[in-house]
């Protein structure tokens, strides 16, 4: 799915995305392969703070968070994107069988490394469409 454009319905619901990964390389991977996929309005941060400052400001309609963010865990972000209806999708490298609350029992996890196009479809697929 890199590479090939979602539909512009897709892209309006997924629109804007936050992707918060602290790894660069993986950041710039999912990144472009986003932008390739048709996403215009993107907000990529590194750490907890920027991702929560990112949710405050912007109406963030889907996330692709990684787990493990040095000691902490991006829990508490997709605890409040979920509640207002976000799509999110989880990156973790610990494997995919995470401890995760109730509320977030219907997130998909990826296990790292991750195919850019396999995030990208896990995404669009958690639509529910």
């Amino acid at each position: 799915m890199a590479g090939q454009r979602l539909s512009d319905e897709i892209l309006e619901r997924l629109q804007p995305c936050l992707v918060l990964e602290d790894n660069s390389i993986v950041l710039l991977d999912l990144e472009q392969s986003l932008i390739e996929s048709g996403f215009t309005r993107l907000h990529t941060v590194s750490t907890i703070a920027q991702a929560e400052r990112t949710v405050a400001a912007h109406p963030i309609r889907s996330a692709i968070l990684d787990f493990r963010i040095n000691t902490a865990t991006s829990v508490e972000i997709a605890l409040r994107l979920a509640e207002t209806g976000a799509v999110l999708v989880f990156l973790t490298g610990y494997g995919a069988h995470l401890n995760v609350p109730k509320a977030l029992a219907h997130v998909q996890i990826l296990s790292k490394p991750a195919d850019a196009a396999a995030v990208i479809q896990a995404l669009a697929a958690a639509l529910g469409d």
